[in-house]
């Protein structure tokens, strides 16, 4: 979790209260996301200085009453916008989820596979890692063809490499110290 995000993550959990308000208010947070993605000006207003602050505040209420969020979210939001760093959305979401993880337990594993893998395969894969952590694990999958075949997982500092470019990589390195 980033320096920026640690305090606002912290926060809204905080004032949440309980695990199902701030997963809800985080979802909100992410629906926000998805509608500045989805119009570009609603976000470029947001954090253009030539905009005035009322302005901003009107439009986000408005957008924060036309989708339904809680009151908290909508807080949340203006709390942002107020402090300049509506822009770190992103960041502040993912420190959220990090936060919302470690108290139920969940590790994320982030795997990278040459080609997608199967639910079942994945499945799998969540099962011997959660075994090997204790822990329920959910898996970030990616697509990297440049693995050539197999998978890598990182989970926090922890990186396993079961691809076979690794395998070459790793063959590289041993005959260079021949």
């Amino acid at each position: 979790m980033s320096r920026l995000a640690r305090p606002y993550s912290q926060a809204l959990r905080g004032a949440a209260g309980s695990v199902d308000v701030a997963t809800r208010v985080r979802d909100e947070l992410d629906e926000f996301q998805r509608m500045t993605k989805a119009v570009p000006r609603l976000a470029k207003m947001a954090v253009n200085p030539a905009v005035p602050l009322e302005v901003k505040e009107r439009v986000l209420a408005s957008v924060a009453k036309t989708a339904g969020f809680d009151p908290l979210t909508s807080r949340f939001l203006h709390a942002l916008l107020t402090r300049h760093r509506l822009d770190r959305l992103g960041e502040i979401i993912e420190g959220v989820t990090e936060l919302l993880n470690r108290e139920r337990g969940i590790v994320i594993a982030k795997v990278k596979s040459a080609e997608p893998l199967s639910t079942e395969a994945g499945n799998r894969l969540a099962k011997v890692l959660g075994a090997k952590l204790g822990k329920d694990v959910e898996l970030d999958l990616q697509v990297d063809p440049s693995l050539l075949a197999g998978f890598v997982v990182r989970i926090g500092s922890n990186y396993y490499d079961a691809s076979v470019k690794g395998q070459l990589d790793r063959l590289t390195a041993d005959l260079a110290r021949v």
